[in-house]
């Protein structure tokens, strides 16, 4: 049985036969006012490395007697050698966007082997985003989709192609393909959408249930189920389907539906549809429900049963024609225990069903076939099996430590696909299975750093409790990220990197809630101890040589709160004393050779952004309305500086865009149109500015902001520009664009 009916099943025993417990999550939301750009206090007595302890409160400023000014040397954070005023290399590449007589984008092509969005951001690595790729359909060798998670789709082949996202977001579970390129796919929250011209069309269904199956032999001519399990008694319960079929006036609901759990709806080569599905009939709190397995087929205008299979829980199904079925099923437990069950490959001609083949210790979960004697079954267990008519061969996938199959299917012997979780896509040429990438837990990025655009640093971290842990180190030498192994704890936040080849990083071990830096002296990472207090975790780090370095972040006390914002300086004699900020959480440090440096975060207590300008030697405050939470800042000069970050308005949940600009002497907002809450900023001058929401990426030209589409979600990590290439990071993807 799937996870989710164990779920519902044990759900209406716990319901039944023991407590449940809830939990709500306050969320207030104040207002917003306006922000004045001004600084606060006249400033406090200057401190020396001998001071112990020093606090700057929320109302003052702060200074140091040793500050060391931030080296002259060339500019890290303004524009690349080539730039023009507007912030553009001098021979921008024309595809950046193409654009007709009208004005009117046009979409960028891919370059080989790559997936990329109509807008030209491709992913590099991973290659393909780890969706969940729940269906295939290729029309062509060339010519095949791919549906998923978040909404996912990706068209191209085996040297890649277009990726997207339909606007929805919902995830995509099955498709169904056409002659002629029209294509049908269908989700969660009743979602259907039709491809068959340039984008993709959303289809009412009249239903917000998850729709987790489509088939039928024409394009006006489909079915698609939703159920839900209706519980009869304290102990008894079923599961009760929903019937959907498209003709040329929509989709409409199908009197008489079977009282089973949908799992497979596919139509033969001549037209017969089947339906294959699970019912189930609860026991009480101590057995399973008992389970089987029932085929119907759709004809004479009504479905009928022709088959039933006690016992056993289909997966999914293919059908060959009007009186040949096959299906992979798992056999149903008896007891509770959880035990594995063994699982089936089975072909049923309409009366009679006979085992093809079984395995232990895993389950078949997608079946397709070319004909009777060309049968090929997914394992969970990462193996393919192919049914020649006489004997069952096994095709061991090639290694991707995580990944698992969830649909196949193909168009010849030499080109069938297979695609899964992870973004995993695999094609047989008719000899061996191949991957189109090497899916591996990367670790999440958090940000980047370099000289130059083949020398780039990527950082970050991944703690698990079921894959090896350790500091994510990643370099791109012009031509592919290469992990870098390094002995660091877990995380590392924040990173920079020098012209003479070497970087530093700091980051923070979790299990001892201890923060260190580390560095790269151009052959190895070496990790350097900090004496900070217990608790602190430093999220930003900013400087112009290893001898000029600043670092922020927070003193974690959830026995003490408020949180204390934590700012160190390294020196030639090493690492200074703590500078500590009352009621502070600091998210980042970044400044400018010979000019200000600027720390930001909040001030939870106050539901406020903080904003922090070094100048002169000391530490200002600059005041942002309440309810202002700043992400991120970044500048092309010490007069061209740019926020981003969050604004609670007391009408959406997730709040609105925050987009400061400092001009040298106030805080401004640009009059762009309204902005969902934004994440990272890179800024190469006043007119060319890069913003990243959760999903999306803006441009702004020094008049307004222009969305871009990434597919996967934009913007939770980092992003970075080298000459002609910009980078953004989101959880374990590096997303790239040509400039």
């Amino acid at each position: 049985m799937r996870t989710e009916d164990w779920r519902v099943a044990i759900g209406a025993c716990l319901a039944a036969c023991g407590p449940a417990t809830a939990c709500i999550e306050s969320n207030p939301q104040p207002s917003p006012g306006t922000h004045s750009g001004t600084e606060k206090g006249p400033g406090l007595d200057t401190l020396s490395a001998q001071d112990s302890m020093p606090v700057l409160a929320d109302d003052a400023t702060i200074g140091f007697a040793d500050v060391v000014p931030p080296e002259q040397t060339a500019d890290a954070v303004g524009l690349p050698d080539d730039a023009d005023a507007a912030g553009q290399p001098d021979d921008a590449d024309d595809a950046t966007q193409a654009k007709d007589s009208e004005g009117d984008a046009q979409p960028i092509l891919p370059p080989e082997g790559e997936w990329c969005t109509v807008d030209g951001w491709c992913a590099q690595h991973p290659q393909i985003p780890p969706f969940t790729l729940n269906a295939v359909w290729p029309a062509a060798p060339d010519d095949v989709w791919v549906v998923g998670e978040l909404g996912a789709f990706l068209h191209g082949g085996e040297t890649g192609g277009i990726m997207g996202r339909i606007p929805a977001g919902t995830t995509l579970h099955d498709m169904v393909g056409f002659p002629g390129g029209e294509m049908l796919a269908v989700g969660d929250s009743g979602q259907c959408w039709r491809h068959d011209g340039p984008e993709w069309v959303a289809m009412p269904t009249g239903t917000d249930k998850n729709l987790d199956t489509v088939g039928g032999p024409a394009p006006d001519d489909l079915w698609t189920a939703w159920g839900e399990w209706i519980q009869y008694n304290e102990f008894d319960g079923a599961y009760e389907s929903h019937l959907l079929h498209l003709d040329q006036d929509g989709w409409s609901e199908w009197d008489h539906a079977p009282s089973l759990r949908v799992r497979s709806i596919r139509a033969a080569a001549d037209g017969t549809t089947f339906l294959a599905g699970v019912e189930s009939q609860g026991q009480g709190c101590t057995d399973p429900p008992l389970v089987w397995t029932r085929i119907l087929r759709f004809e004479s205008k009504k479905w009928s049963y022709i088959g039933e299979l006690p016992g056993l829980e289909v997966m999914d199904m293919w059908a060959a024609n009007h009186d040949e079925v096959w299906l992979v099923a798992d056999k149903a437990p008896e007891t509770f225990d959880f035990e594995p069950q063994p699982s089936f490959l089975l072909r049923f001609d309409g009366q009679d069903l006979e085992e093809i083949a079984s395995v232990e210790g895993t389950s078949f979960v997608a079946v397709f076939g070319l004909s009777s004697e060309q049968i090929w079954a997914a394992s969970q267990d990462q193996v393919m099996h192919l049914w020649d008519g006489k004997n069952m061969e096994e095709y061991p996938l090639p290694p991707t430590e995580i990944a698992s199959v969830s649909a196949i299917r193909g168009i010849s012997p030499d080109d069938v696909w297979a695609v899964g979780s992870y973004g995993a896509m695999y094609h047989w040429d008719g000899t061996a299975w191949e991957a189109l990438q090497q899916v591996s837990m990367f670790g999440d990025i958090y940000s980047f750093a370099g000289t130059a655009e083949d020398d780039v640093w990527a950082v970050g971290g991944l703690k698990s409790d079921w894959l090896d842990s350790g500091a994510v180190t990643v370099h791109w030498d012009g031509s592919g990220w290469n992990t870098v192994d390094n002995p660091l704890p877990p995380y590392l936040y924040s990173v920079v990197a020098f012209d003479d080849g070497t970087a530093w990083a700091v980051g923070n071990d979790m299990e001892a809630i201890d923060s260190f830096a580390a560095a790269w002296d151009g052959n190895t990472w070496t990790q350097e101890p900090m004496e900070l207090s217990p608790g602190t975790i430093l999220r930003g780090l900013w400087g112009t040589s290893p001898d000029s370095l600043w670092a922020a972040g927070t003193r974690m006390d959830e026995l003490n709160p408020p949180h204390v914002g934590v700012i160190v300086q390294r020196t030639q004699d090493g690492w200074s004393q703590e500078m500590l900020v009352d009621d502070a959480i600091l998210m980042g440090i970044r400044g400018f050779p010979g000019s200000d440096v600027w720390a930001w975060g909040q001030r939870p207590s106050k539901q406020s952004a903080l904003l922090l300008r070094l100048q002169d030697g000391q530490w200002k405050e600059t005041l942002l309305p309440d309810a202002y939470f700043i992400r991120d800042v970044h500048g092309s000069a010490p007069d061209d500086v740019w926020a981003t970050g969050i604004a609670l308005d007391g009408q959406s949940q997730d709040g609105i865009g925050v987009l400061l600009r400092w001009d040298g002497a106030e805080w401004t907002t640009p009059p762009a149109d309204p902005l969902p809450p934004l994440l990272s900023v890179w800024a190469s001058s006043e007119k060319s500015v890069w913003i990243t929401s959760e999903w999306d990426v803006f441009h702004w030209d020094g008049n307004d902001s222009a969305t871009e589409q990434t597919a996967w979600p934009a913007g939770t990590g980092d992003i970075f520009s080298a000459g002609h290439n910009l980078w953004i990071s989101s959880g374990n993807v590096i997303l790239h664009r040509k400039l």
